[in-house]
């Protein structure tokens, strides 16, 4: 399951221009992106319903159970990529009334 999981995060890698670099072994995987946003793109992976968690302005680390399976992570893959399509909607890119 972390090989398919590894192989959609390179699938959306090649189709999210944000995306510069997925790495990993296993289930324990991270993607590093090319601008500050993992912040952004954790707290619309979470309002998606995938967890994930930003190591850094631009690493998200993705440590799902060892029970994960390949249905799972095909859902957290679309969850993500829909996330991630989400990035320049404009109540992201517009700073919070207040």
């Amino acid at each position: 399951v972390g090989a398919f999981l590894k192989q959609g995060l390179e699938r959306l890698a090649s189709t999210q221009p944000l995306i510069e670099l997925v790495r990993g072994d296993g289930l324990l995987l991270a993607i590093e992106l090319r601008a500050e946003r993992a912040p952004d793109v954790v707290r619309l992976g979470i309002e998606e319903g995938v967890l994930l968690n930003a190591t850094g302005p631009t690493t998200i680390r993705l440590a799902p159970p060892l029970t994960l399976t390949q249905a799972e992570a095909e859902e957290a893959l679309d969850k993500l990529s829909r996330a991630m399509a989400r990035l320049d909607a404009p109540e992201v890119t517009q700073p919070a009334a207040g």
